[in-house]
């Protein structure tokens, strides 16, 4: 647990990285003796501490009394702050009176007040990718000057829009263009325009919106679809097309296809939920490549990393005791925690298989961008939400997450486009590609949904 305590207003102490921070600037290393006699302090607030203690607690007989005073003496010095907050009196020693430990306090006001802090920067930045997403001619396809809308583009934009809560604002254009999907779907499933069969991701993406949007007269229509969807299944997952792919499946299309049908009664809870347990195979698994069997690779991929993440916290307490040691959600979290913002990652491509079926099913691999911060920004927000991430952390993820956006988002015509990943079809006369902004704004919901909650249950609490 990162061990944070606040000082006063805006300025804190971590006592891991050893910053004095003033908001999200690092002002001052400290230490030494300064930060451990600092550090002492804080552990008993309000109570004083002679000369004796400090010194017993930094070693005792090692250190004279007078060195140990020009230690205090050096912290005091070393910034205003301290000034503020360590109080002397002669004979009494030194005691600590400024603000208390966050980490030891879920709902502390300090930790909410950087909570609502990360809530409003993120608005206007979201307010932004909302508006860049709009700005597009057709919706959607991968580019902003694009005038043919394709069906996998077009998901993403809706569930962008739903997924930070435009529901409301745009209902009209979500409608209109769920109405123009379903004109187009095949008893199978949606096609993808480029390979002309229906494929995996955007059938998937279309059940999930219709689902988390509650298109309740197209439920018989989706609930073959999803039949259908869920009878493509094999030992490892699904592929690329809504067909048996046996060998050829891979992780993108997986968590697609269980996210979309998840929710869907006409799919029985025990075989659904066995199915995803069986996804589950190798003892001590926490990171993932492209594919079921591909386990802890030298290598890992985030995205499927992150991916398996998700779908195993679909489970049920009991459905994850069955996992049992096969599955190690901890290491998992913590790969995805470190390598979230690596910019090795944000460019990170998955390798599908399928592109050509023929005759015979003739497969071979190819590149499809896919979009990583989306799904370990949700994998972070679930872990959140189930407090498996202490507030420390907490505020050190979103830290993190306000460099991403400013270091890759992009301003234009009054709009903010994520920048990343940094392909060449940004460059060209089709204008920038449009999918990595509507998955950012898909993560970047996620999270903001989880510290809501936080927010709100202080609120209830307070109430209370």
């Amino acid at each position: 647990m990162t061990r944070i305590i606040r000082l006063k207003d805006e300025f804190y102490m971590n006592f891991d990285n050893q910053y004095l921070y003033c908001g999200n600037d690092k002002i001052k290393k400290m230490k030494g003796y300064s930060l451990y006699i600092l550090e002492y302090l804080c552990m008993h607030p309000n109570c004083y501490k002679k000369i004796s203690d400090i010194r017993n607690y930094l070693g005792g007989e090692t250190l004279n009394e007078n060195t140990v005073r020009a230690y205090i003496s050096k912290l005091i010095n070393s910034h205003y702050i301290f000034k503020e907050v360590i109080q002397s009196q002669r004979n009494a020693g030194y005691k600590y009176i400024g603000g208390e430990a966050i980490n030891n306090f879920l709902i502390s006001n300090f930790y909410i007040e950087q909570l609502n802090n990360f809530i409003s920067f993120t608005q206007n930045t979201i307010n932004n990718y909302i508006k860049a997403i709009l700005y597009c001619p057709c919706k959607w396809g991968p580019c902003s000057y694009d005038t043919i809308p394709q069906n996998a583009n077009t998901c993403e934009g809706i569930m962008a829009l739903i997924l930070a809560s435009q529901n409301d604002t745009y209902a009209d254009l979500i409608n209109q263009i769920i109405i123009n999907l379903a004109k187009t779907h095949t008893n199978s499933g949606i096609k993808s325009k480029s390979l002309g069969a229906e494929t995996v991701v955007p059938t998937s993406m279309y059940l999930y919106i219709c689902k988390k949007y509650g298109i309740k007269n197209l439920q018989e229509e989706t609930n073959n679809i999803a039949n259908y969807l869920w009878d493509a299944r094999c030992d490892s997952g699904w592929g690329l097309y809504v067909k048996n792919m046996d060998n050829y499946t891979n992780i993108g299309c997986t968590y697609w296809a269980i996210m979309g049908l998840d929710g869907y009664t006409t799919i029985p809870d025990k075989e659904f939920y066995a199915y995803i347990r069986s996804l589950f195979k190798y003892r001590n698994t926490y990171t993932f490549g492209r594919t079921i069997d591909d386990v802890n690779p030298r290598i890992p991929f985030l995205y499927s990393t992150s991916m398996m993440y998700i779908i195993y916290m679909l489970l049920s307490e009991v459905d994850k005791l069955f996992v049992g040691s096969r599955y190690n959600k901890t290491k998992a979290l913590n790969y995805i925690m470190q390598n979230f913002d690596n910019p090795f990652y944000m460019v990170e491509q998955e390798g599908i298989s399928g592109v050509n079926l023929g005759g015979t099913t003739s497969v071979h691999t190819v590149n499809w961008n896919h979009i990583t911060i989306h799904y370990s920004l949700f994998a972070i927000s679930l872990a959140i939400s189930n407090g498996e991430i202490s507030p420390g952390d907490t505020l050190n993820i979103l830290n993190r997450v306000k460099k991403i956006i400013t270091e890759n988002s992009e301003p234009s015509d009054g709009r903010l486009y994520w920048s990343a990943p940094n392909m060449t079809l940004e460059k060209g006369n089709r204008g920038k590609m449009i999918f990595p902004t509507m998955h950012f704004v898909m993560g970047l919901s996620f999270l903001r949904g989880a510290i809501n909650d936080i927010i709100n249950k202080k609120d209830v609490e307070t109430d209370e």
